[in-house]
Parts: C-alpha cells; sequence; structure tokens
C-alpha cells in the first residue's frame, strides 16, 4: 500500500481490513477465522494518551484549533456496522482537553497481528503515539499503539 492511499480515510482501511484478501488464507486454516473473530480487541473504554496537533481539524465536524488534546478510546462502535468489519474495531474516541470533551472521531483499530497488511510505515513503538500529516496535506493521522495494537485517527485538515 502506498502512503497516497491513506489520502481518503476509512474507506481504503476499511477495505483493508474486510478481510477480501485474507479469507482464502483463512478458510485454508481450520479455526483460524472463528479465533480471529472473537478476539477481543482492546475492550472496553481505554485512555490513549496526549497528543499535539500541529494544525487545525475537523473532528466530526467539530473544529480542533491546533493544540495538545487527550484521547479516549470509548466502547461506542460504529453504527451502522461497517460490511466485512468486526464492529469492536470500528469505535469512536473522544478528543478532550482538561475534562472537556471537545469532539469525537471515529477509530478504526488494527490488530497488531494484522498491521502489516494496511500500513507501510513502520508503526510506532508500544505505548507511542505519532501525528503526522499525510500526502497530499488533506488529513492528520493520529497513530496510537497501545499493548501492541493500533488505533488510528484520520482527521481532515480545516480549511
Amino acid at each position: 500500500m502506498t502512503p497516497s492511499m491513506w489520502r481518503v480515510p476509512g474507506l481504503i482501511l476499511v477495505a483493508a481490513l474486510s478481510g477480501l484478501p485474507a479469507e482464502n488464507a483463512r478458510a485454508q486454516q481450520p479455526g483460524a477465522q472463528a479465533e480471529s473473530e472473537t478476539k477481543n480487541v482492546l475492550p472496553g473504554e481505554v485512555m490513549l494518551g496526549t497528543v499535539r496537533l500541529p494544525t487545525a481539524v475537523l473532528a466530526d465536524g467539530e473544529r480542533l484549533e491546533p493544540g495538545t488534546y487527550r484521547l479516549r478510546l470509548t466502547a461506542d462502535t460504529a453504527d451502522p456496522e461497517v460490511p466485512g468489519q468486526r464492529a469492536s474495531l470500528q469505535r469512536w474516541v473522544e478528543i478532550m482537553q482538561g475534562s472537556t470533551v471537545r469532539a469525537r472521531a471515529m477509530a478504526t483499530i488494527v490488530p497488531g497481528d494484522e498491521i502489516d497488511e494496511v500500513a507501510e510505515a513502520s508503526p510506532p513503538g508500544p505505548g507511542a503515539r505519532r501525528v503526522e500529516r499525510l500526502k497530499g496535506d488533506e488529513f492528520v493521522r493520529v497513530w496510537v499503539n497501545v499493548r501492541g495494537d493500533h488505533v488510528l485517527l484520520h482527521l481532515p485538515i480545516a480549511q
């Protein structure tokens, strides 16, 4: 996957995570699909830490100015569910300043054993966060490694 494919957050990522190419491999491994479907990745609410947004972005329609924000992964999943995607892997993240929630954004969770199928760049280390402007300068990607699993937020740059 080339970095330019990250320009459309969610669509490319959902396609990559939907299991289409991997289904044949899973079908050849009895029990592998059942194990993957029942894997409980980052259950419940998880504090993801603090990030510094370098530019103004939009999160669920709300403008966030450059600054430092705390991130909290909620237990709330995408509604409606994304076809071919485990609901537990599409969850809302609250973007907070102090104790105030400033905005929410949909995040994609990628289990650690699947990150190489999705990302060309090497992931941040366990417990680390990375904020970067993506090629084309249309989005900011926030990438958090939580105990080896990855939470990805793609926030459009505000105009």
